[in-house]
């Protein structure tokens, strides 16, 4: 129930320039030098990504019986998607090459990180985690950012973004842009 999603056409517009905006942050970050390479493989692999108007809704019929302020009416062109259950975890962004690992309920969003070989430009204190409900957030793993043990759902996204000081000066909203850009897609059960 957690990768449910409700796929909304009115939304497909704001994350069309979601879109748009991140494969341009990343086209910027693929003329310097240090980026080429992991820029044009991120702009390659985001450009493939489909605008789905996915927003964010609980699709669990339980709660939605239980709270009705959450049960939202239909709209026009609207589709809901009940995906079957991955086993797996997915990691993105400045890897070397996007891993899939199984799902483990105990392992901590930063050991999958550990399991997927990183570039040089990664981040080496956040993560950000997308849940297969389209929520995500940015975590800390850093000693000095160590935030409290996140669990992840089967079928969740980590895209480990690139260093903050690297790219702050030429797209400093881009590591943002790309986790709410990874929520809005559907959960993928291969």
């Amino acid at each position: 129930m957690l990768g449910a999603a409700l796929l909304r056409a009115q939304a497909i517009p704001a994350q069309s320039r979601l879109k748009a905006g991140l494969l341009f942050d990343l086209e910027l970050l693929a003329a310097q030098p240090q980026f080429t390479d992991t820029a044009t493989r991120m702009r390659a692999e985001f450009q493939r990504m489909p605008v789905t108007g996915r927003v964010p809704q609980v699709l669990d019929p339980r709660p939605l019986e239980a709270t009705r302020a959450q049960d939202l009416p239909a709209q026009s062109g609207d589709r809901l998607i009940y995906p079957k259950r991955p086993d797996t975890i997915t990691v993105v962004g400045a890897v070397i090459k996007p891993c899939r690992l199984r799902h483990d309920a105990l392992t901590a969003a930063a050991n999958y990180r550990t399991q997927c070989p990183v570039l040089p430009v990664a981040s080496s204190d956040d993560l950000y985690v997308i849940q297969p409900d389209g929520s995500h957030r940015k975590i800390g793993f850093a000693l000095w950012n160590r935030d409290p043990a996140v669990s992840l759902a089967p079928g969740a996204v980590l895209y480990v973004p690139l260093a903050e000081h690297l790219v702050r000066d030429i797209a400093p909203t881009l590591n943002e842009e790309a986790a709410a850009f990874l929520a809005t897609q559907v959960l993928d059960a291969r």
